[in-house]
């Protein structure tokens, strides 16, 4: 089976910038890094913009977030990342963002139309963990250098719950980089105990609803159980922001990834354009030579 890989440009890029990488020369050594490593098609998906969709159902979405960069910190930041954006989409690089969708989505769908492919998503964002299954896998960068690779087999031994009720898990502990709840007063360490006891949300609850009609308090729902039985709302409500294969259907975000697909093309122009305004045409050489050697 052919590998397509998928990075999480914001990830990646984040990464690379707050390790140290604030100038486009060592963006682009990272980026050539991972390429070298990785055999196959890629593709780079971006957060340009939040989620309609999330935002609508829930307008507290990814609100309150803080960096801890400077104002001018801050521009050079988002500088180097457009330009970053510029210049994989003229590398012959496949770049998908904006439209209001997110790299969550458009990296959802885009491994559930490669299914002739096996897919490896590149990222430390634990949402990804939800599309792992045997021709999905996760790869995790660490602090160290090194990486894990999160598949179907293994799933269960590093993180700690079957792989098929993750989302549940997601949803039941919420993700306070997100904004989103969860159940109030239940943590990791609690839902995966429920999980591996129970299965999905749905099941525990109707493993604990006759503990309600108990007389013996012993045997009553615990306050974590009844956190778990009353928490169906906080949980729906996780569940219609983390659950990626919301968007298997969207015919839009599907036509979008053609299109995006079927027009990546190389352009040096652009890239020396891109480069020129962030005074590094310096790395314009690396650049090029990246093009000839990874050309999709």
């Amino acid at each position: 089976m052919e590998s397509v890989h998928i990075l999480d440009g914001n990830n990646f890029f984040s990464r690379v910038f707050f390790a140290g990488g604030r100038n486009m020369t060592a963006i682009i050594n990272a980026f050539i890094q991972i390429r070298r490593k990785n055999k196959g098609r890629f593709i780079v998906a971006f957060d340009t913009t939040k989620s309609e969709r999330r935002l609508k159902l829930y307008p507290e979405y990814k609100a309150g977030r803080k960096t801890s960069l400077t104002p001018e910190e801050y521009e050079e930041f988002k500088k180097n990342l457009n330009a970053f954006i510029k210049i994989l989409k003229n590398m012959n690089i496949t770049v998908l963002e904006g439209n209001g969708y997110e790299a969550d989505d458009y990296i959802a769908i885009t491994t559930q139309m490669l299914k002739r492919f096996h897919v490896y998503i590149h990222s430390t964002d634990q949402d990804f963990l939800q599309l792992v299954n045997q021709r999905v896998s996760v790869i995790k960068p660490e602090s160290n250098g090194e990486y894990t690779t999160i598949t179907h087999d293994n799933f269960f031994e590093i993180v700690g719950v079957p792989p098929q009720f993750f989302v549940d898990f997601k949803a039941m502990v919420g993700d306070t980089s997100d904004n989103i709840p969860g159940i109030h007063g239940i943590g990791k360490g609690t839902a995966a105990k429920y999980i591996n006891e129970y299965g999905n949300y749905s099941d525990i609850v109707e493993a604990l609803k006759p503990k309600l009609n108990e007389k013996t308090k012993s045997k009553q729902p615990s306050k974590t159980e009844m956190k778990i039985i009353e928490g169906i709302k906080a949980y729906e409500l996780a569940m219609q922001l983390v659950d990626l294969s919301l968007v298997y259907k969207d015919i839009t975000l599907k036509n979008l990834v053609r299109e995006k697909v079927e027009n990546t093309k190389q352009d040096m122009n652009a890239v020396l354009e891109a480069l020129t305004e962030i005074d590094s045409e310096d790395c314009f050489d690396v650049v090029q030579a990246v093009c000839r050697t990874f050309k999709n």
